[in-house]
């Protein structure tokens, strides 16, 4: 495992509204080999308002998918051209992305 700095780029637009508002976050996390590619982890933090949750980007070939555990729960699976459908665990209940 190597230890790395994580910079993460978000832009949203909000209805009405002629500016979309950015954020970056920069944060530690540690990037691993596997036999299937990368797996890039980091802990999210108050200032994305996941605190308690531990996101993993496993990179293999074609498909990036990522998995959020712990106050939120989620897998979201990424590859180009095709669709997927995932269930999102929050406290508030679950719901299909």
């Amino acid at each position: 495992d190597y230890k790395v700095m994580i910079s993460i780029e978000g832009c949203m637009t909000t209805i009405g509204c002629e500016e979309p508002d950015s954020m970056e976050l920069i944060t530690e996390g540690t990037l691993s080999e596997t036999p299937q590619g990368y797996t890039l982890r980091y802990r999210e933090s108050e200032i994305t308002g996941l605190d308690g949750t531990e996101t993993v980007f496993d990179i293999s070939g074609d498909t990036i998918t990522l998995t959020r555990s712990g106050d939120l729960s989620s897998q979201l699976v990424f590859r180009q051209d095709q669709k997927h459908y995932s269930m999102c665990s929050t406290p508030y209940g679950t719901l299909t992305i």
